[in-house]
């Protein structure tokens, strides 16, 4: 159990819209918190294990900057407790750079893991699905589309309907997804909370965030 919210906001402050969101969708996990932003395709994260005010305050807010907004607080059950599988995930594809985040578990994760050819930095199956889009040529809807395809959730599924942060929504029965692409991707692990970004800047601290 996760809490996903993502946003479309041209001209608002998305990531303080996110971080209520996910300050409201606490209780849905409290092991770690993380927003990712996507401004003119550059995409930024700041994620770290903690709650949402602990990971999060007005200097970290106010760094993130963008149209869309995507937000993650982690209840694990698949991967460790650890910052590698904080979300949401940055990767960097053969196609395009990919934030997302998911709420959810994979039947078939090992087999899609073996099918992205490459090792990743986390051991959370939702990676799987970011490397999948990332690497996928196509444009991005239709890659999203197809990875969706391939992936297989529990029967029963207790899925949640996907949440995108990139133009085009895609809903998923595997479980709630949020994505988005392009840009270059670079992280660096500030003394708290920490940050990646497609772009030239990333910072974070940790704190409380006010309205």
């Amino acid at each position: 159990m996760c809490g996903v919210f993502g946003v479309h906001a041209p001209g608002r402050d998305v990531a303080r819209l996110s971080y209520f969101g996910l300050y409201a969708l606490q209780h849905r996990g409290q092991e770690s918190a993380g927003i990712a932003v996507s401004e003119d395709g550059r995409l930024t994260a700041v994620r770290d294990l903690g709650l949402v005010p602990q990971v999060f305050d007005e200097r970290t807010l106010s760094g993130l900057h963008g149209e869309y907004a995507i937000g993650h607080t982690r209840y694990s059950t698949t991967g460790a407790n650890a910052w590698e599988n904080a979300q949401p995930l940055l990767h960097h594809g053969r196609a395009r750079n990919v934030a997302l985040g998911h709420n959810g578990n994979l039947v078939n994760a090992e087999e899609l893991r073996a099918a992205a050819g490459k090792p990743l930095g986390s051991t959370s199956d939702s990676e799987v699905i970011a490397a999948l889009i990332a690497d996928d040529d196509r444009p991005l809807a239709e890659a999203v589309a197809a990875t969706m395809a391939r992936l297989e959730a529990p029967r029963p599924s207790s899925a949640s309907p996907t949440a995108s942060c990139s133009p085009s929504a895609t809903r998923s029965a595997s479980g709630r997804s949020c994505s988005a692409g392009s840009g270059r991707i670079r992280s660096s692990r500030p003394r708290r909370a920490r940050s990646t970004s497609s772009g030239r800047r990333s910072s974070a601290r940790s704190g409380r965030a006010s309205s």
